[in-house]
Order: structure tokens, then C-alpha cells, then sequence
């Protein structure tokens, strides 16, 4: 695959899939858009599907990709129901298109857009005061950008132990960033030497929850872009 290339759909063809909990809230992802997804009514999931589609294509055209233009299509492939209140963003549904191989070529964009989040990331903390790392969101939430950015890597770090559970330790980090980076370069080792075995099976962890490669990149990239808006958010109301 070469470097500006991308597998983003030519036949301009998005599916996606959809997670369903008690009173039917939902959580809608495109899955040829890895890390693309949406918490939403289930009224509403094809709708929010699409809005969700737009900005995420808007997203990696600001990082220089080339995307293809409407109009798009939508296709609903799979619904799946849990207990889990899908209104707090929990999610562990494993879908029949989780199941499918992951090529190399497909773990190198998904590592592109693991860059692309993780550049928004150091961005927006880069333009804040000394100081800002730790504020926290008023209200009940104790938690403060810091807490969020060890959060971040501590998470990314539990996704490689579905599939290599006996990891090394990265030892105690002095700062939340380089723990973030020490992380990183751990994922960027494991996923880029994925063998064949590893990009084609599927595991059953002791909690019961299915994983396969391709589910874990998902939730990578969605994991850090989704709380890249709650520190965002943090941000805006202090600067405000």
C-alpha cells in the first residue's frame, strides 16, 4: 500500500452496524470507517450513521486525505442487543464483520489514523496554559484532563492484552505524555507484527467478550477520538 493511498470506499458504499441497549439506546458504527461510530437513538441510527460519516470523512480531508464525495449510500448489516446502557458510551459488541482478516495494508491506515487522533491530541494540549492538566469538568466528574490522558493510555494498553496478555511493563511514566508515547510505540510494535494467526483469529476473553484485530484498531481509534472531545470540551469551558 503505498503511503497516499487510503481504504476509504471508491464505490462511496458505507456500512454500518449498530449496538442496542435498554431503551433502545444506541451506538452506530461505520465499519468501513474504523473508529467511526455514534451514540444515538436507535430511531435515529441510519441518520446519525450518515452525520457521523460526514465528519469523520471532514476530519481526514483536514489531515490531507483524499475522500470520496456524496451522494454516499448507507447499509445497515448487522443490529446486536445488550444490557449494557449504550447512553454511556459502554460498548463490547462483536460483530460478523469483526470476524473478517485483517490485511497488513489495512493495519497501516488504521495506524495512519491512530496519528491523526493522536496529532489532534498533543495539538490541543500543546495551545493550553501551564497548569491546564489539571482541570476538570464542573459537576459530579472528578476527573481532569490529566486523569483523562492516563486514561487514554492505560485503555490502549488493555486493548493489546486481548490478544497479547502477557505484555511488558512500561514502567512508571513521570508524566501522563510519556506514558502516552511509551504506549504507543508498545501498539505500533504489537500491530505492526501481527502475524497471519493473529490478523485472522478471534479470542474469547475470561469476561466472555469476543475479539478479533479488527475490533480492537476499532476501538482503538474510537477510544482516543472519543475522549479527545471530552478534554476539548474541559478546555473550552475554562477558556471561555
Amino acid at each position: 500500500m503505498k503511503p497516499e493511498e487510503n481504504f476509504l470506499p471508491k464505490d462511496r458504499q458505507f456500512i454500518y452496524a449498530v449496538e442496542v441497549g435498554p431503551e433502545e439506546g444506541a451506538i452506530a458504527w461505520v465499519l468501513n470507517l474504523p473508529g467511526c461510530h455514534v451514540l444515538t437513538p436507535l430511531a435515529m441510527a441510519q441518520e446519525r450513521a450518515e452525520e457521523a460519516t460526514r465528519e469523520f470523512l471532514s476530519w481526514l480531508k483536514g489531515h490531507g486525505e483524499e475522500v470520496p464525495e456524496p451522494p454516499f449510500v448507507f447499509k445497515c448489516v448487522e443490529v446486536v442487543r445488550s444490557r449494557e446502557d449504550k447512553r454511556q458510551g459502554r460498548t463490547s459488541a462483536f460483530f460478523q464483520a469483526d470476524s473478517e482478516p485483517v490485511w497488513p495494508e489495512e493495519i497501516y491506515w488504521c495506524l495512519k489514523l491512530m496519528a491523526y487522533s493522536r496529532q489532534d491530541l498533543l495539538e490541543l494540549l500543546e495551545s493550553l496554559p501551564q497548569g491546564a492538566l489539571e482541570w476538570g469538568k464542573a459537576g459530579k466528574s472528578q476527573w481532569t484532563i490529566k486523569t483523562y490522558l492516563q486514561h487514554i493510555a492505560s485503555a490502549e494498553r488493555w486493548y493489546l492484552t486481548k490478544f497479547w496478555p502477557r505484555l511488558p511493563d512500561l514502567g512508571r511514566a513521570p508524566t501522563p505524555l510519556i506514558r502516552l508515547e511509551r504506549v504507543r510505540a508498545l501498539s505500533l510494535e504489537k500491530l505492526m507484527g501481527a502475524s497471519e494467526e493473529e490478523r485472522r483469529k478471534v479470542v474469547k476473553v475470561k469476561d466472555g467478550e469476543r475479539w478479533s484485530l479488527r475490533k480492537i484498531l476499532r476501538r482503538m481509534i474510537y477510544h482516543e477520538r472519543y475522549h479527545f472531545w471530552k478534554i476539548k470540551d474541559i478546555a473550552g469551558a475554562h477558556l471561555a
